[in-house]
């Protein structure tokens, strides 16, 4: 016994040092895959003449771009009108452009409505098809058909997660306030679903904020304001509709106060967060339980104040609906701690230049000059970390060439295995781990090991060598 139980003793101690091993081929920082080919875009422009792109197509193989080839009315020059884009279909692995098509956008959008889920663009014809301002369309990336449609005033709202469906809303024509939805099937252009308010008992019924899909059971999620206009409104509550079944009785939440529009997650999981209030509260509410699962601060902590942060910042939640981010801080929505802050050296919310694409990750800029000084003045890092639990999934190193002025926006996907740039770089993802530096402190981990297996060697035969001494 004497004898295997130091030996069992450092099963543990070299399990210990390997774990640590995986820690630090997470925690490197890793440089980017090299280069594997570079894209033929079309080259930079101010604003227009530039090939952007705008994603993998459900994360496979084919990337969408985009180019702005609108022409400036003779008429009258400074007239606002709808962009027009040229969009492309390219194959990275080959460099080859696979289909073509112009479009118009659907309102006055800078960049196309794209679903990169399903690789559809929600636009307008081109003004040489276009027969009416009313026509509205949806065009498959990946299959080149065009879907027609007539809406008239209709503001798009969001894409559904998983289905070809898109939510648009109509507003009041004098307070802009939202008082009717509707849900059309992308694929066929027939209308699944329309709510319209009014005005009924003697006041008004609006939506309170934009309605939003709940995709875990393809329902729709309808905040509404009865009396006066949005601010002044003294009842709240909000119905969940199914979406397929129009004939079923919505489920109606009264007083549930939800006045700022919200994010969504697949599993039914709702966060919103109201710029009124000291601090600004966060609320999180489970549409399958029908309860508000997180409130920051509590609902008796609340202060309410007149001011409005006008820079109110993004709200995001897992597609589990387990963690939620806001303002530095990612919540565990079910226990309602925090799961990480954000330090001093830190900025969240750099998707563009880190990569966009993944889902249920974000991206955490990480500037380490204020706390190693001169010493990392140009070692910086990105992070991307798991939107539900805040670990850390891998780091990479800034190229010394990503400045303020120019940093390349990158687009990731994950089943093609690539990451392309808008320089058209085109590199594996993810990147490779920094084994050079990973073996280097993996060496320093395991001398305290071997030394000491080095020197309980020695002691051993130093105690054999005085026994066979001894008469």
């Amino acid at each position: 016994m004497r004898r295997w139980l130091p030996r069992f003793l450092w099963v543990p101690a070299w399990s210990l040092w390997a774990w640590l091993g995986w820690g630090l081929y997470r925690e490197l920082p890793r440089s980017p895959a090299p280069v594997v080919r570079t894209l033929s875009l079309k080259a930079f422009g101010f604003d227009r003449g530039e090939e952007q792109l705008l994603g993998f197509i459900a994360n496979g193989p084919l990337l969408a771009t985009f180019e702005d080839v609108s022409s400036v009315p003779r008429e009258n020059p400074f007239r606002e009108r709808r962009r027009e884009f040229k969009l492309r279909v390219r194959d990275p692995d080959h460099d080859i452009i696979v289909r073509e098509a112009v479009v118009a956008a659907f309102d006055r959008e800078r960049s196309p409505l794209f679903a990169a889920q399903n690789g559809i663009i929600l636009a307008s014809p081109s003004s040489d098809r276009r027969t009416n301002d009313t026509e509205r369309g949806a065009l498959d990336l990946r299959t080149g058909s065009w879907t027609a449609f007539n809406l008239d005033r209709w503001s798009f709202v969001e894409f559904h997660p998983t289905r070809a469906w898109a939510l648009f809303t109509q507003s009041h024509s004098v307070t802009y306030d939202p008082q009717a939805a509707l849900v059309v099937d992308l694929r066929t252009g027939r209308t699944l679903f329309e709510w319209h308010g009014g005005r009924a008992d003697g006041s008004e019924t609006m939506l309170s904020s934009s309605p939003r899909f709940l995709a875990h059971d393809d329902s729709l999620w309808l905040p509404i304001a009865k009396g006066g206009d949005i601010l002044t409104a003294p009842t709240f509550r909000v119905e969940i509709r199914s979406i397929h079944n129009r004939g079923k009785a919505p489920r109606v939440f009264h007083g549930l106060r939800a006045e700022y529009p919200s994010v969504t997650s697949e599993s039914g999981r709702l966060a919103w967060r109201c710029p009124v209030g000291d601090p600004p509260p966060l609320d999180v509410f489970d549409a399958r339980s029908g309860a508000v699962v997180l409130a920051h601060p509590s609902s008796k902590s609340r202060r309410q104040t007149a001011k409005v942060d006008v820079f109110d910042p993004e709200v995001r939640i897992s597609p589990d609906g387990r963690g939620v981010l806001c303002d530095g801080t990612l919540w565990d929505v079910d226990s309602g701690r925090p799961l990480w802050t954000r330090g001093a050296h830190e900025v969240e919310n750099v998707d563009r230049t880190g990569g966009r694409g993944l889902r249920g990750a974000f991206w955490v800029a990480e500037v380490w000059d204020g706390l190693l000084g001169d010493l990392a003045k140009a070692q910086n890092t990105r992070a991307l970390r798991d939107l539900a639990t805040g670990r850390v999934l891998l780091r990479e190193w800034v190229p010394e060439t990503d400045t303020f002025f120019r940093a390349p926006e990158r687009v990731i996907g994950e089943k093609a295995g690539l990451m392309v740039d808008d320089l058209g770089d085109v590199r594996s993802w993810p990147p490779p781990a920094n084994w050079g530096l990973n073996t280097f402190f993996q060496t320093i981990l395991s001398l305290p090991l071997i030394l000491t297996w080095l020197a309980l060697r020695w002691r051993h035969k130093r105690r054999l060598r005085m026994a066979s001494a001894l008469p």
